[in-house]
């Protein structure tokens, strides 16, 4: 069992794939759970077996709940958390509008665009474990 903790909340295998790879050589050892859809995630958030989370990636455009409302509603659901899990939002649009509106969000600590690579997350990662 790891010391650190990454939920990847993403709708596309590819995407799942590919930063499962990047965290894994971004953190040695980390404990990664995977969700395709944000209501997954947050069913497993919700049970009081869960291990603590330290960070959660979440891509913006997913269908059912986009990466907003999950943020919004895990701000919503866990007050005694902010602060300590971090949420960063991942995306590949280059839409300007969708970085202000994460750095705006309460719940939001960053935004990646895609393709997000391992010294992105090494530099993410290692910023929220200091």
């Amino acid at each position: 069992m790891s010391d650190f903790s990454v939920a990847i909340i993403e709708d596309r295998t590819e995407d799942r794939f590919f930063l499962r790879i990047a965290l894994e050589e971004a953190v040695a050892g980390c404990d990664v759970h995977e969700f395709s859809y944000a209501e997954d995630a947050l069913v497993f958030l919700r049970s009081p077996e869960r291990s603590q989370i330290d960070v959660i990636l979440v891509d913006i455009a997913m269908p059912r709940m986009d990466g907003f409302e999950f943020a919004s509603a895990y701000y919503d659901l866990y007050a005694e958390l902010k602060g300590r899990t971090k949420i960063y939002v991942t995306t590949s649009s280059i839409d300007p509008a969708d970085a202000r509106r994460a750095e705006a969000h309460p719940a939001i600590h960053g935004f990646m665009e895609k393709p997000v690579t391992s010294k992105m997350l090494m530099d993410v990662l290692r910023a929220d474990r200091a």
